[in-house]
């Protein structure tokens, strides 16, 4: 029997041949593209994200309800700890295997710790190119979303402007010996100083420091209070806890000295297991953006976008001339809070 085709008769064995050659072509020809689903609608499938973070509650809540407002259809929740406690919970959680945190934010001395231990998963968020060299990981595990200034400050009522120590060097004038106020875990600000003078000026420097008494508190808030009560005239702080209060009309302020600012990095980043990995991706580039940076501008909190203007002109200033604390490995970390400890709290 014979087919027509267009006007022309074929045997039935030539149009299985045909068919065959039809469905070789289209095999071989490119097939369109479906189009790709944006990180959004993967996210918003995703429904939900948690963060693990040390910031505090208050500022945790601006930035999830910011981020949930822009994105209704994703749930975002948060669990805040400090340091150490945030470190721990999610090396348990991980031992466990029961992944619970989809983005980690924490202080930036930790980062190769998070790293090492198979917690951090890689993304380079669109929004890092805004982020300056030494402010992000070279192979894309983490992101610095704020900074924390270091500064020693000075009770106004206590020091005259005209005897506030002008360099480091002169926080080691005998003048001052007892009436430095520094927290008791500051190894962050410690690491940052060996940096900055070199290693082995640095542990000369903090050994000189160690010899001037300074006054251990708990923490830095505490040192800052009794700062201002007047207990000692001078102590390490950090800039937005000094402006706050400044703002709040204590008389305090910032020693000007003549040397990059220290920065300690506070990084963001995607969980290796996150259980809602596009909705993770989706967050960090809201906290890099523009607009989430801006929520840490409205608490003094420092961004660190280039392109964000920093609202406190005394911040931006101290932006120009920074020195970011580059992290550890945890064996370095703990070699180093045992000098601190050494140096500073078994006197």
């Amino acid at each position: 029997m014979e087919r027509s085709f267009h006007g022309k008769s074929f045997p039935q064995g030539s149009r299985s041949v045909l068919s065959l050659l039809f469905i070789l072509l289209f095999l071989l020809l490119p097939t369109p593209l479906l189009p790709a689903e944006s990180l959004e609608e993967a996210a918003k499938r995703e429904g939900k994200v948690m963060f693990y973070t040390t910031i505090p509650v208050p500022y945790t809540q601006m930035l999830t309800n910011a981020f949930q407002k822009k994105y209704p259809s994703i749930k975002a929740e948060y669990y805040r700890a400090g340091d150490n406690q945030l470190l721990g919970r999610i090396h348990t959680e991980k031992q466990m295997g029961q992944t619970h945190a989809d983005v980690i934010g924490s202080p930036g001395v930790w980062a190769n710790v998070y790293k090492k231990q198979g917690l951090l998963g890689k993304y380079i968020s669109p929004e890092a190119q805004f982020i300056p060299q030494g402010f992000k990981d070279p192979e894309g595990f983490w992101t610095a979303n704020y900074t924390a200034y270091y500064a020693f400050i000075y009770n106004t009522k206590m020091v005259a402007k005209k005897d506030v120590p002008k360099n480091y060097e002169s926080l080691l004038n005998p003048a001052w010996k007892g009436k430095i106020g520094l927290s008791s875990n500051e190894v962050d600000w410690f690491m940052g100083m060996l940096d900055f003078l070199g290693e082995k000026n640095g542990i000369q420097f903090m050994k000189h420091l160690g010899a001037q008494h300074p006054v251990l508190r708990n923490g830095r808030t505490l040192t800052a209070t009794l700062l201002m009560a007047g207990e000692y005239p001078l102590a390490l702080s950090v800039v937005h806890t000094t402006r706050e209060q400044q703002k709040k009309g204590a008389s305090i302020d910032i020693m000007s000295l003549p040397t990059p600012t220290l920065a300690g990095i506070r990084l963001i980043g995607v969980h290796a297991n996150a259980p809602h990995p596009n909705a993770a991706r989706l967050f960090v580039d809201f906290i890099l953006s523009k607009e989430g940076q801006g929520i840490f501008n409205s608490i003094s909190y420092h961004p660190v976008r280039a392109d964000v203007e920093l609202g406190d002109p005394v911040a931006a200033e101290i932006r120009r001339n920074l020195f970011p604390i580059r992290p550890r490995d945890a064996d370095v970390v703990e070699r180093y809070k045992h000098e601190f400890d050494k140096i500073f709290n078994k006197r």
